[in-house]
């Protein structure tokens, strides 16, 4: 249904129904990329890469070296499979490594960015580790989504199931964990309704229509299909409550 990437989509017209989701996970990219300031021959890390998308799509624009690390082996295979056929492989590649014990020697980055995946590990000790990376005066970029309101225990479950995370923060949360971590000048980006709520409502579409029944069917039975629906639906009313989506961008000090 989001094609071959893992991540929300950005339309920087939420009601451009011009723009497709892929081309929205683009756009995405994109945003993060202005904030991240990378130079040609600069390196990134890219903390939780998943299939590898951004990681390729930022190398190719900047002209940066991209080392994307995940816990997934299944991940790791399909991200380097897609640097190799996108002739990024020299430049973009992927290891399994635990973004909570990073094995890099201080300084080894000039940029890191964390792309909708602190919310599945140890925040803190993740904020941590990427500073520790990044050489002084390199960015450290996190966009995830956080809580602007409390949720049930009920809205929390579904959260938690539909979008497999370890925990939900308030993005004061956030804030306080990068200057923790030594970050400072630390600017957020609230783009909630540029990307949760379009990504959310052209997602039910597709289901509501059947447009991708046939693929989705090549993974799930058409009850898990239903109850994805079902989740989705409920993810769109706690969205309008209690959900949003922030862009962050700290620096270490010189």
């Amino acid at each position: 249904m989001w094609g071959d990437s893992i991540h929300f989509g950005y339309w920087p017209d939420p009601t451009d129904d011009n723009i497709s989701i892929a081309e929205a996970q683009q756009l995405f990219t994109d945003l993060l990329i202005s904030h991240l300031k990378l130079e040609p021959g600069q390196r990134l890390l890219d903390v939780g890469c998943g299939t590898g998308r951004p990681a390729v799509q930022i190398a190719r624009k900047t002209g940066a070296h991209v080392t994307g690390i995940t816990v997934s082996r299944s991940q790791v295979e399909l991200a380097t499979d897609y640097a190799r056929t996108s002739g990024m492989g020299d430049r973009v590649h992927f290891e399994r490594i635990s973004a909570m014990e990073m094995p890099y020697a201080d300084a080894t980055f000039d940029a890191a960015m964390a792309f909708e995946s602190i919310f599945h590990m140890d925040r803190a000790r993740v904020c941590e580790q990427m500073v520790r990376v990044v050489r002084p005066g390199g960015r450290v970029v996190i966009a995830d989504g956080v809580l602007y309101s409390p949720m049930t225990d009920e809205q929390r479950e579904i959260i938690y199931r539909g979008f497999e995370v370890t925990e939900l923060a308030y993005v004061e949360d956030y804030i306080r964990d990068m200057k923790a971590a030594g970050l400072t000048g630390i600017t957020c980006l609230d783009v909630t309704l540029n990307t949760m709520m379009p990504t959310i409502d052209r997602s039910l579409a597709l289901l509501r229509s059947g447009a991708c029944h046939d693929r989705l069917r090549e993974a799930y039975t058409d009850e898990e299909i239903a109850m994805f629906l079902e989740g989705w639906e409920a993810t769109r009313q706690i969205n309008r409550q209690s959900f949003a989506y922030a862009v962050l961008v700290g620096e270490k000090p010189l």
